[in-house]
This record gives C-alpha cells, structure tokens and sequence, in this order.
C-alpha cells in the first residue's frame, strides 16, 4: 500500500520531529514467511519496481534537505549521529554479543589473521543451564578465510557513502581490491555501478546503490 504521496507526508513529519538519526529500509519479503506467501498468492499491495526507485530516491533527497546525509545504504544522519554500534558490523570490528543467539566478532590474532565469529546456542533452556554450570554458551564457530574476510570488506565498506579505502584494505590483504577483484571491478565500472579512484578507492555510484544486492553479488 505504499505510494510517493504517502511517502512525501511521512517525511514532511519526519522533518517536522528534527530526528538526528533516521534508518530506512526496503521492504524485504524472506522466503517461507506469511509475506512471501502471500505476495506469490497475490495479496499483497506491493508497489512496482519503477515505484520503489523513485521512493529511494525522494527519501535522499527529502532527508538531505533536512540536514541527514546519507552515510550508508539504509541510514541517514546529521554530522555526529551516525551509528556507533552498527558502524563497527560495516567496518568489521570487533563485537561481543551477549544473551542467548548472540554472535560475537572477535579481533585478529594469531592464526585467525582476519578474526573469528562464534554464536551462543540459540535455545533458552540451554543457554541458561550451560551458563549456570559455568560453561560456554558457544555453540558455533567460524575462522574467516581471507577469501570470505576479503568479500566481507568489499560489501561492507560499499554499504557506506565512504566506500572501499585501497590503502587499509591492501594493509590487511597484503594488495588493493582490484589485486583480487580486477574483473568485477572492471565490469561494475563500465556499468556505471562503481567508481574507482586512481588511490584504488572504490565506492558505489548513484545508480549502484539502487543495485547494491546485485553489485555485492560480484564479491563474495
């Protein structure tokens, strides 16, 4: 049921509250769920593709003239608002998850060069009973291989209006994105989805971020 005309008036009252910080998303239907079923039987109101392009792109445009600049796909701030928790999952630094289900990223060390995620058991009575008994509540645990730690970097840091910096990620990699990633580079560019600097610097373009799924996909 969403439309331009609705979604101009939210905005208007979103300027109207002076937010610091606003997240936006695209509604995502998951497979198997009641929204996904419901969509393929046809019940849903979902408005077309040409619809969806043009609400992205009223939201920049409606909330950068209220002072929130787009910092990532789905967020927008003002100078100083960014999120601070979520900045730390894009930029791929260390997190320690807490309760029950909770992943932690934990920082590079020796033999985990690029880190390690682990996650705690996601069953209540598990998760308590091991704790009480003063075990680990880890039930999984995963080394990053510098394939998947180098297409993590590659999405993520697309995922922010600061893009993909060459220099750290070459220090991490031991060479830049286009020393493993030269072809996807190459293609995305002549599409007119990325840009790349002459640092190496990669970033998504206006048009790229409308594709991001689709440009991340040349990645991992």
């Amino acid at each position: 049921g969403a439309s331009l005309a609705r979604l101009e008036r939210d905005l208007r009252e979103v300027a109207d509250f002076g937010p610091g910080h606003v997240s936006a998303y695209e509604l995502t239907l998951e497979a198997r769920t009641p929204f996904a079923r419901a969509a393929t039987r046809g019940q849903l109101d979902l408005p077309e593709e040409e619809a969806v392009v043009s609400m992205m792109e009223m939201l920049q445009a409606r909330l950068g003239e209220a002072g929130l600049a787009r910092y990532e796909l789905s967020n927008y701030a003002r100078p100083g608002y960014e999120a601070v928790h979520n900045r730390r999952y894009w930029e791929r630094k260390p997190v320690l998850g807490l309760g029950v289900g909770a992943w932690s990223t934990l920082p590079a060390g020796p033999g985990v060069p690029h880190g390690r995620r682990r996650a705690n058991v996601r069953e209540l009575e598990t998760y308590l009973a091991r704790v009480e008994a003063g075990r680990s509540p880890e039930v999984e645990s995963e080394i990053l291989e510098p394939r998947v730690a180098r297409g993590e970097a590659m999405f993520l840091g697309l995922r922010c209006s600061s893009g993909v910096r060459a220099a750290p990620f070459a220090a991490e990699f031991s060479g830049p994105p286009r020393d493993f990633f030269a072809q996807a580079i190459d293609e995305l560019t002549k599409r007119g989805l990325v840009t790349e600097n002459d640092g190496g610097d990669i970033q998504l373009t206006a048009g790229g971020g409308l594709l991001s799924d689709s440009v991340f996909e040349h990645f991992v």
